[in-house]
């Protein structure tokens, strides 16, 4: 095997026992020396890698980050309005971390680290600026209140959001988040949407989080809950 190929192939082994450690144990907990055994290398190749447990746990952050946006790809570059595309991508992720281990590990990584970022970039100010830009989507197309406060808006939206999942991790062991995310799009509904957009959105909603509760996922849908 060329040598390119077999230090891609530990790294790749090494992540991957970094999952199922610190998924178990958490950040605090696992030990370099279990996820050493996990990947079945020596400890000159962990560390010709990662250079310390802190560096290893950012860089399943950043696979975690880039599964997701993988994963969101076709909702987001579909023709489906952005405030369904917004909500759609919001209870697929919430499906994702319930039955994808790398997501899972990745969130709470950035829960217990406590300072939100990977080893290649500022994730939780990615996400701010991703929301953002779908609020301004929903406001020019109509389906958010134009008299709003953009910022103040995507402020609120971002700590809600985040809220949830984080709530989730930390008080429900995962199994509640849909529930968390459906109670909050609809106090965001009611406050963000204008009257005439209200009965659509709330029902949309109710198809988004009934498809949630059976775990379907349909990235690859233009209109995501029918």
């Amino acid at each position: 095997m060329p040598r390119q190929i077999r230090a891609e192939t530990t790294r790749h082994n090494i992540i991957a026992a970094a999952v199922d450690v610190f998924g178990h144990l958490g950040y605090g907990r696992a030990s370099l020396n279990d996820i050493i055994s996990g990947a079945g290398v020596t400890k000159g190749s962990l560390y010709f890698h990662f250079d310390s447990k802190e560096a290893l746990a950012r860089a399943v952050i950043d696979a975690s980050v880039d599964q997701l946006r993988a994963e969101l790809t076709n909702i987001t570059s579909s023709r489906a309005p952005a405030l369904e595309k917004f909500i759609h991508c919001c209870f697929v992720t919430a499906v994702l971390f319930r039955e994808e281990a790398l997501l899972r590990t990745g969130g709470r990584l950035l829960l217990e680290i406590g300072d939100f970022r990977g080893a290649e970039g500022e994730s939780f100010q990615d996400w701010t600026g991703v929301v953002r830009a779908v609020v301004q989507a929903a406001v020019d197309q109509g389906d958010i209140d134009d008299g709003l406060d953009l910022d103040e808006l995507t402020s609120g939206v971002t700590s809600a959001l985040s809220g949830a999942f984080f709530a989730s991790e930390a008080l429900g062991g995962r199994t509640d988040v849909v529930g968390r995310l459906e109670t909050v799009w609809r106090l965001l509904v009611r406050a963000a949407v204008p009257p005439a957009g209200q009965s659509y959105f709330q029902e949309f909603l109710s198809r988004e989080t009934a498809t949630a509760r059976a775990g379907a996922v349909t990235p690859d849908a233009d209109t995501p809950a029918g």
